[in-house]
């Protein structure tokens, strides 16, 4: 190879790694924002989901308490009996 072509391929390798670096630069300046702008985003969807959930923790607490009510009336029958 000649001279003028090895100065070319090195030139052309230091352009090539210098956009790296530049990209890496650029990615490690601005992955914060992004972070935050996917934290706010989930927060929103929690919220929303939160509030479409309210539902079903009310069927379960209307469960338990018709099961609590059973097993107290369950003993009270079996005091009586006695």
């Amino acid at each position: 190879m000649s001279e003028e072509m090895l100065k070319s391929r090195i030139d052309g390798l230091e352009k090539g790694q210098k956009e790296v670096r530049d990209d890496v630069r650029l990615i490690k300046e601005n992955h914060l924002v992004h972070i935050q702008d996917d934290i706010t985003e989930l927060k929103i969807c929690s919220k929303e989901h939160g509030t479409d959930l309210k539902w079903l923790k009310r069927f379960f607490f209307y469960i338990a308490s018709a099961t609590v009510a059973g097993l107290i009336a369950a003993v009270l029958n079996l005091m009586i009996s006695i």
